[in-house]
């Protein structure tokens, strides 16, 4: 069961697409509790 539920969200962010200038944005700042 197990791997049933977690094989589908695992194949999504596998094939989501990478940025390349992601480290070239400044953080975020933190504004709520979460």
């Amino acid at each position: 069961m197990n791997l049933i539920t977690d094989s589908l969200p695992a194949i999504a962010i596998g094939m989501e697409r990478n940025d390349q200038n992601v480290l070239k944005y400044p953080p975020k700042k933190k504004m709520n509790l979460f």
